[in-house]
C-alpha cells in the first residue's frame, strides 16, 4: 500500500515523446479546438459508461513504469480524476480509471467501435501536435464567471489544473462547484497568484485536500483527508519545497507513521 501511495503522489517527469507518461488537464486541451472537441466526446462517453457499468477490477498496474496518456475529466464530480489511455503499455482496447479511494478499474472497449476509434484519433492528435502541457496556466476573464465581482469572487466551470495557475489580478477568490451546486473547490488569490488556502471538498461537504500557498508557492502544512473526515496524509512545505518527511495516518487505527521523502524525487500533490 505504501508503494501505491508513493506512486500516486510522486510527480512524473514529462518528455516530448511521452515515454514516461503524459498528464493533461482539460484546460491544456483548450489550446486546440479539434483536440478539445474530440476529447469532450470521449470524456462524456466514458463518464456515462462509468455510471452505468460496473468496471472490472484491474490488477498488475500499480507500481509499473509510466507510459501512455492521462487526461483529467471535465466532469467536476469526478473530483479531478480522469482517464488513462495505454497506461503502462496496456492495449488500445483498455481504458484505466482510478477513483478517489485509489481503487483501479478498467473498461475494455470493442475494437473499431465509435469510442475506440475516437480514442485512437485523439492519441494521434496529441502525438502530432505535441504533448507538453503548460507549466503555468493563465485563466482569462472569458473563462471565469463573476459570482460577486465587488468582492472579487469568481467561478470556474473548468477543472483547475494541478500545474501553477494565475488569474486576473481582480480575482480574490476562485470557486468550482459540483453539478448539484455544492462547493467543490475554493482558492484564495492576491495579485493573480495563489495566496492563502486552496481547499477541495468531497460531495458530502467534508474536506478532501487543504493546501496553503504564499506568493504562488506551497507554504506550511498541506493535508489530505479520508472521505469520513480523518486526516490521511500531512506534509510540510517551505518556499514550494517539501521539508523531508510526511505523516501518513491509518484509516482504521489511531496510529501515524512518519516516512522520509526521497530527496531525489519531487514529492507533489498529484491529485488528478
Amino acid at each position: 500500500m505504501k508503494n501505491l501511495l508513493l506512486l500516486l503522489f510522486f510527480a512524473y517527469s514529462l518528455s516530448a515523446a511521452c515515454e514516461e507518461g503524459l498528464w493533461l488537464s482539460a484546460v491544456d486541451l483548450n489550446k486546440d479546438s479539434a483536440m478539445a472537441t474530440l476529447f469532450a466526446a470521449i470524456d462524456d462517453s466514458l463518464y456515462e459508461k462509468m455510471k452505468k457499468t460496473e468496471w472490472n477490477e484491474l490488477s498488475g498496474l500499480c507500481g509499473c513504469a509510466g507510459g501512455g496518456i492521462f487526461v483529467q475529466s471535465r466532469h467536476i464530480d469526478l473530483m479531478g480524476k480522469g482517464w488513462h489511455f495505454n497506461w503502462c503499455e496496456n492495449p488500445d482496447s483498455i481504458v484505466f480509471y482510478e477513483d478517489e479511494n485509489w481503487k483501479s478499474k478498467d473498461l475494455i472497449l470493442k475494437k473499431n467501435s465509435v469510442l475506440f476509434n475516437q480514442i485512437q484519433s485523439f492519441k494521434k492528435l496529441v502525438k502530432e501536435k505535441g504533448c507538453k502541457p503548460e507549466s503555468v496556466y493563465e485563466f482569462s476573464e472569458s473563462e471565469l464567471t463573476a459570482e460577486n465581482a465587488q468582492k472579487g469572487i469568481y467561478v470556474s466551470k473548468l477543472p483547475i489544473p494541478r500545474e501553477d495557475i494565475r488569474v486576473p489580478k481582480k480575482v480574490r477568490l476562485l470557486k468550482v462547484y459540483f453539478p448539484d451546486g455544492k462547493l467543490f473547490r475554493e482558492i484564495l488569490f492576491s495579485q493573480g497568484l495563489r495566496n492563502g488556502y486552496d481547499k477541495r471538498y468531497f460531495p458530502t461537504g467534508k474536506k478532501y485536500i487543504v493546501n496553503q500557498y504564499k506568493n504562488g508557492l506551497m507554504e506550511g502544512c498541506q493535508v489530505k483527508y479520508y472521505p469520513f473526515g480523518k486526516k490521511s496524509i500531512e506534509v510540510i512545505y517551505k518556499n514550494g519545497k517539501h521539508m523531508g518527511s510526511y505523516k501518513q495516518y491509518s484509516q482504521e487505527k489511531d496510529s501515524v507513521s512518519i516516512e522520509k521523502i526521497d530527496e531525489s524525487a519531487e514529492f507533489g500533490w498529484c491529485i488528478y
